[in-house]
């Protein structure tokens, strides 16, 4: 018989036979497999025409197994003994891990949570290595293809179905000025001061395409004088630590990344300083892994604690 024909074959049958020969008595074995006495009477008849053999014969003390029966005891029990373990939870140990996990990453946003993540990993999980792309428009639908463990970032309008979400965090946006700067003294901006000074545009695919500020200045018929656009963190940092140019951003991401060489000040009163949530992004078929669920929690707690120890 090939492994696809099994599928003709009731393997609960197996189950019941193990119990017959354990109790060598159809009552006593219908009892432990809650089942009616009846019902296992039928269950023994279809034993026996599977296996093309009586299998048990009712004598005065009960039933005795036969020869073919005797043959079957041993493997069926050994099989049963490997199916329990097969449907057991499945153990894990970071420890023992040895495994990369790529990760679609936001320039700006690995400033919050690298450094204690990495120390996390070289004390839990030390063969555990990560491997951080950058995000865009098309990570989510990496995700999806397996090109990716996971993502992190926006939830966007066409996100495949089978994706999971977690969200980690919600950042403001801020205005950042260099150390020193006119401003850097003030707690808010006014409307004529973020007009006044020419600005440095952090602009990342998929994160803020549509410019928010830009819309909004817009909309009041205003507009401000872009000095830089950029993609690249350090190069804006770098920009804006030798200019007066004002930066806007995820106040979160980028206080870890400026660090001591900028303030951040509240924007002027009409801007939303609401950004759109981060969440931590991983397809169906690593939902139930083991791996998976260690990492996407260990994440999650190293997030939280650096939101919580800025607040």
């Amino acid at each position: 018989m090939k492994r696809d024909e099994l599928n003709r074959i009731d393997l609960n049958l197996l189950v019941a036979f193990n119990a017959l020969m354990d109790e060598l008595n159809v009552s006593r074995a219908a009892e432990r497999l809650h089942v009616t006495q009846p019902a296992m009477s039928k269950t023994l008849q279809r034993l026996r025409d599977l296996f093309d053999d009586p299998l048990f014969l009712r004598t005065p003390r009960g039933l005795e197994p036969t020869p073919r029966s005797q043959q079957l005891a041993q493997p069926v029990a050994q099989t049963l003994d490997e199916l329990v373990k097969l449907m057991a939870p499945v153990g894990f140990d970071p420890g023992a891990l040895q495994r990369q996990f790529t990760i679609a990453v936001p320039d700006p946003f690995s400033a919050i949570f690298i450094a204690p993540l990495l120390n996390r990993l070289a004390t839990e999980a030390p063969a555990v290595s990560l491997k951080f792309v950058p995000y865009d428009g098309d990570s989510i639908h990496s995700l999806a293809r397996g090109m990716l463990d996971f993502v992190t970032g926006v939830i966007q309008e066409n996100t495949p179905a089978g994706i999971h979400a977690r969200k980690l965090y919600e950042d403001k946006a801020v205005c950042f000025v260099r150390q020193g700067h006119p401003l850097a003294t003030q707690t808010e901006l006014s409307l004529e001061q973020f007009t006044h000074y020419p600005h440095i545009k952090a602009w990342f695919k998929g994160i803020n395409d549509r410019g928010p500020v830009d819309i909004q200045l817009q909309a009041m018929g205003m507009r401000r004088k872009i000095l830089l656009e950029s993609s690249h963190t350090m190069t804006i940092n770098e920009a804006m630590c030798q200019s007066d140019a004002l930066v806007v951003g995820p106040r979160y991401s980028w206080e870890s990344l400026f660090r001591e060489r900028a303030v951040a000040l509240q924007l002027p009163k009409p801007f939303n300083q609401s950004l759109s949530a981060i969440h931590l992004l991983w397809d169906e078929r690593s939902h139930n892994d083991p791996a998976s669920k260690w990492f996407r929690q260990l994440l999650a707690d190293e997030v939280a604690a650096a939101i919580s120890a800025d607040c």
